[in-house]
């Protein structure tokens, strides 16, 4: 980490208020420790296999069918249909998809309409715009910061 600077911001607990720092600086970072985290059952999308509200990747090798299976899993979530093995489907809810090999005319497309998905609820990131310009597609940059 050779070149990054960061400041350990104490947490509430461990000090006073009146040590507390009010601001961060533009490299501060703040660090919780593990033991003082209550532990919180998750929120299944799909009970058992993915998780609701979060980030999840589907990563492997090359043609594997690795868009396929997300492109499914999303015609799920679009629609509320019940998953494959027959457990119960969710809530129809809207989907956001980062694709950087697929166009989305002549395979995203075609796909989640195949799947019977429901593509008014999908949303595709495609460009991102930074100071006029167009950038890479990031998280950091691409999602606004709480």
């Amino acid at each position: 980490m050779s070149g990054l600077e960061f400041e350990i911001l104490p947490s509430e607990s461990s000090q006073p208020e009146s040590e507390l720092k009010t601001e961060l600086t533009p490299r501060a970072y703040l660090l919780t420790r593990l033991a003082d985290v209550k532990p919180e059952r998750p929120l299944w999308l799909r009970p058992g296999h993915i998780p609701k509200g979060k980030i999840v990747l589907i990563d492997g090798d090359l043609a594997t069918d690795k868009s396929t299976l997300a492109l499914d899993i999303a015609a799920h979530v679009t629609t509320g249909t019940v998953w494959p093995d027959g457990s119960a489907g969710c809530d129809p809810a809207n989907v956001l998809l980062l694709t950087a090999e697929d166009g989305l005319a002549d395979t995203v497309s075609p796909r989640i309409r195949a799947a019977q998905g429901d593509a008014s609820k999908m949303f595709a990131l495609s460009e991102v715009f930074k100071d006029g310009k167009e950038v890479a597609i990031t998280l950091t940059d691409a999602l606004p910061q709480r």
